[in-house]
This record gives structure tokens, C-alpha cells and sequence, in this order.
């Protein structure tokens, strides 16, 4: 399974490192890979090339993602494309510190592009509800707790319709716990009729997540 998800992440992450660690002279080091002689920064402008050249329709190329589904059943995943447009706009600022101009530009304008036309596409128009994947956008069983990253990684806003409606819905997520599980029982992401254990127990970093993303909407009463 490819997991595409990834290359954002390690995008998202060289800059969280070079934010606290105000290590930039990191971005000139070699990589480990002995066989592939590169500075960290060369790395990264990598990723960000194979972000572009796996792109279809405006949006990242359909993948394994998080749920390690097999790769005859890449989706288009809501929570990769978060991940993409993290990365993304994360890159661009690290290539404006460098003076790079015109990378920070490309990388910046891509990930506007992924951002706008996933709302377009990933977005249960009647709830204004995230979907977990192109695939389900327009069914009502479409609820994902991983798309909570669209409101923790600012790539919407707090108080906007889709931000809302996509919390709203979580509640289809909550366990007799109190907490939140991965999908809501009437989706599976392998072809069967309804979510499997896997997919209904509760997830700790879930509970968080989206604890976090009530508190910043103003509405902390609606946290479970």
C-alpha cells in the first residue's frame, strides 16, 4: 500500500521543526541516504515535485491513505488531501525564508488549488459536512473522524458552514464511551456493507482532534 498522505506530513513537520528549533542551516545538511546524495531542502523540493506529478483533476492522485486500504481500493481521501495542503503551504513558507521566490509561489498556488477543489468535491453539500473520500461525497453515510485535520490544520475556519457542519456530524462517530470511533457505522472503506471493528472503536487522538476543534468554534459545551 502507498500512503500519500506521508509526503505532506513531512512537509508539515520540516517546518513545525524549523519554527521551534530556528535550525535552518538543518536544510543544508545531507540526508541519511548514502545512495542519494541530497541536502535536506533538495528532499523536500523533491516530495513537493512528486505532490504536483501525482496530481489528477486538480487534487492529489487517489491512495492507500491512513486506512491502509488495498490498493485496488485507492480513494481520493479527504484526510490525504489535508495533509497535501498542510505540506504544501508549509513548504512555501520555508522557501520564502530561503529567498526562494518562486518555489514558495509554485508550492504555495498548489496548495491553494487542492484546498479550493476539495471543498468543491469532498463536501456533503445539504450538511456541509467533510466526506471521508470523493467516493462518498454525495451519501449521507459519508462521516470520518480523520477529516477533523481540515479544521485543525486551518484549512478552513472555525466558525465557517463546512467547520460546523462537519462537527455536527460527528456525532454519528461517538461510542457508548463518550468518545469518538474512525467511520460511522454504515460506511467501509473495503467494499463491505457496514464499518468493522477496526473502524468502530474509539481512537484517543480522535477525542482530542476533535475536542479541540469544538473549543475553537466558542462551543465547548458540545464536546463529548
Amino acid at each position: 500500500n502507498i500512503e500519500t498522505d506521508g509526503w505532506g506530513l513531512v512537509l508539515w513537520a520540516a517546518r513545525l521543526y524549523l519554527h521551534y528549533s530556528c535550525d535552518m542551516d538543518w536544510l543544508d545538511a545531507s540526508t541519511w541516504r548514502e545512495d542519494k546524495q541530497q541536502t535536506t531542502l533538495e528532499a523536500l523540493q523533491e516530495i513537493v515535485e512528486d505532490i504536483g506529478s501525482d496530481a489528477q483533476d486538480g487534487l492529489t492522485g487517489p491512495d492507500a491513505s491512513i486506512w491502509e486500504v488495498h490498493w485496488d481500493l485507492r480513494k481520493v481521501f479527504a484526510y490525504t488531501v489535508a495533509c497535501q495542503v498542510r505540506g504544501l503551504l508549509d513548504f512555501a513558507d520555508i522557501a520564502r525564508a530561503r529567498g526562494m521566490d518562486a518555489e514558495a509561489a509554485s508550492a504555495q498556488s498548489l496548495g491553494e488549488q487542492f484546498r479550493d477543489v476539495g471543498l468543491e468535491n469532498l463536501v456533503y453539500d445539504s450538511a456541509q459536512s467533510i466526506a471521508s473520500h470523493i467516493g462518498v461525497a454525495g451519501d449521507q453515510a459519508h462521516v470520518d473522524g480523520s477529516t477533523v485535520e481540515w479544521l485543525s490544520w486551518d484549512l478552513v475556519g472555525p466558525q465557517s458552514e463546512v467547520a460546523i457542519g462537519t462537527l455536527e456530524n460527528y456525532s454519528k462517530l461517538l461510542t457508548n464511551f463518550g468518545g469518538y470511533q474512525r467511520l460511522e457505522d454504515d460506511l467501509s472503506l473495503t467494499g463491505e456493507s457496514h464499518a468493522g471493528t477496526y473502524d468502530t472503536s474509539e481512537w484517543i487522538l480522535l477525542d482530542l482532534r476533535i475536542a479541540e476543534a469544538w473549543r475553537r468554534t466558542g462551543e465547548p459545551g458540545n464536546i463529548a
